[in-house]
């Protein structure tokens, strides 16, 4: 196997793990170990860990290595308010395109996966590739709290499935209802951080 069909698999499970949690908050990332649970070199765990990094999913720090982040109350807060802004200019930039673009079927089996192909979708509509790219790169660091909204948060299937059939359509209501689903995340930003955490 050649260094690159290494590193994507190890890059891509690596990534997911980070994102559903598997390690606690701050906990270190040992490249040697994790190397060994996943049976292959140290090179392409050290250079996912890198990748990773990069994209804002861990923290690298000279010395003492990789950690998994800390979310906070304050951080997810901020986090969930970005992306309703993000998410609010690409509404308002595809209501300017003069052919709108229908959605595509949903492809996941699970809420998280679900909701972050629906806002990539939404993001990537308005033409904008830095835009689809920052929404998808926030809605990596969302997954942990749209895994544990159903813990909190009463109906979020059934406003997935509003939001779906609004997308689709590129309803008029689409904006408010995308504005009260960021509100109400962020009322509640106390609970979904503590579960988090």
């Amino acid at each position: 196997m050649s260094p690159s069909q290494v590193l994507q698999p190890t890059y891509q499970r690596l990534k997911r793990e980070v994102m559903q949690g598997v390690w606690p908050q701050n906990t270190r990332l040992e490249a040697m170990r994790i190397a060994d649970d996943y049976g292959i070199s140290m090179t392409p765990v050290r250079d996912s860990l890198n990748l990773l990094a990069g994209e804002g999913l861990i923290i690298s720090q000279a010395g003492a290595g990789y950690r998994t982040k800390v979310v906070t109350e304050r951080s997810l807060a901020a986090m969930l308010g970005i992306h309703a802004t993000l998410i609010g200019v690409a509404v308002a930039r595809e209501a300017r395109l003069p052919v709108k673009k229908q959605v595509d079927p949903l492809l996941s089996t699970n809420y998280p996966d679900e909701i972050g192909v629906l806002f990539q979708q939404i993001a990537s509509s308005a033409g904008n590739p830095v835009l689809a790219e920052f929404v998808e790169r926030l809605g990596d660091r969302l997954y942990q709290c749209r895994a544990h909204e159903h813990l909190v948060l009463l109906g979020i299937d059934a406003e997935l499935h509003e939001l779906k059939k609004e997308t689709g359509l590129w309803s008029s209501r689409l904006g408010h209802t995308l504005e009260e689903y960021h509100q109400r995340r962020i009322k509640n930003v106390a609970q979904l951080a503590a579960l988090i955490a």
